[in-house]
């Protein structure tokens, strides 16, 4: 990952947000952008996971899996689960 490359595309960012404000439609392009960003930090879903702590006495039914606690569940954005 090239510093400058990361920077250059956060600055591209702040344009894009700035446009959007003044009512321009740039949605698609800030989407593409944080991709690029997301790609070149290497941000995985993983790094996005939500951890959620099931306490005893408790179950938890996650996308068809149960969880009984004491247990730590790591869920993902709904997006980027494969």
């Amino acid at each position: 990952m090239e510093k400058r490359r990361v920077d250059d595309l956060i600055a591209y960012l702040d344009r894009l947000i700035t446009l959007d404000a003044n009512e321009y439609r740039t949605t698609r392009e800030i989407t593409n952008c944080l991709t690029e960003i997301q790609r070149e930090l290497r941000i995985g879903p993983w790094d996005k996971a939500y951890t959620c702590e099931v306490p005893a006495g408790i179950a938890l039914e996650l996308d068809g899996t149960v969880i009984a606690g004491p247990a730590t569940a790591y869920v993902l954005p709904r997006g980027d689960r494969g």
